[in-house]
């Protein structure tokens, strides 16, 4: 079987209505020849299967966290280069051209910018503001600090080469460690936009959260030493302060994140807080 040029590994993490949009957009790319493998638990999500034949859906029963569906989701692809996103989020057209073409040159992996659609309420601009401003466009197309799984780019030789690392759960700052410490730097492609959308409610919002700072707490101590672990717990109450001079410093760059937060500051302050509740309780629950 001829390997594809290029695949995309797609998390589903919602219903089949918000994946169908991520899809439509697949659909439209100027890349020819591109792999789309969606990863989903049929026990929770069930998939548009029948109106995208081109599709191929994995499932991946009772493992419902983003990591081991984006493990599952990037074993199943076949193409030379990997593009990583999720069922949130839709591509412009040459996204795919786009990140392959990246892929070309030096950098070990690459991720383009990730904004929030202009269209979302207040709510959902906080919900992915918090965790997603640091790759809110206008971004440079240099060195990346960081990347996110929401819109990523790898090689397959060298995601073979740390199989290990990412196998059974995508932790993307272990992999991207990994990475940079094999092949050099990760880089910002700025061309290469995605959306993301989702309804969500205000105690779904908390919720959703809540656990992604617990989680992000529990992976960050499997590697701590005592003195971090201290740290951490006794910091954590700080974490709202900390993010929102954060999310102040990078508004200055980007106008459109100044704006919205005017509107949107009552339901960013609850975001805030519930992340680092979350982060907060994982630390203080390590044992």
């Amino acid at each position: 079987m001829t390997r594809p040029a290029a695949s995309v590994a797609v998390i589903q993490m919602s219903s089949a209505s918000a994946l169908r949009p991520c899809l439509e957009a697949l659909r439209r790319q100027t890349l020819s020849d591109l792999e789309i493998v969606v990863t989903h638990d049929p026990t929770i999500h069930a998939a548009p299967f029948d109106d995208f034949p081109e599709v191929r859906f994995v499932a991946n029963t009772n493992q419902r966290s983003t990591l081991e569906l984006a493990s599952a989701a990037i074993r199943n692809t076949r193409g030379r280069k990997v593009l990583l996103t999720k069922d949130c989020c839709t591509p412009e057209p040459d996204w795919a051209y786009r990140m392959t073409e990246a892929l070309d040159g030096p950098a070990s992996a690459v991720g383009g910018a990730i904004d929030v659609d202009p269209d979302a309420s207040a709510l959902e601009w906080a919900f992915w503001i918090v965790d997603l401003h640091p790759f809110a466009s206008p971004l440079p197309d240099d060195v990346a600090p960081a990347i996110s799984v929401f819109n990523a780019g790898y090689r397959r030789d060298d995601l073979d080469a740390i199989e290990d690392v990412w196998r059974e759960h995508f932790q993307e700052s272990a992999v991207h460690d990994a990475l940079v410490a094999r092949r050099g730097p990760l880089r910002f492609v700025s061309a290469a936009r995605v959306l993301v959308h989702k309804d969500v409610t205000l105690a779904s919002a908390l919720a959703e959260r809540y656990t992604l700072g617990k989680t992000f707490a529990a992976k960050r101590l499997e590697s701590a030493s005592s003195r971090q672990r201290l740290l951490w717990r006794l910091g954590a109450p700080a974490i709202p302060a900390l993010t929102l001079s954060r999310i102040l410093r990078r508004s200055v760059a980007t106008p459109k994140i100044a704006r919205r937060m005017i509107r949107g500051a009552g339901p960013l302050s609850a975001v805030l807080v519930a992340r680092a509740m979350g982060e907060w309780i994982g630390y203080l629950e390590d044992r």
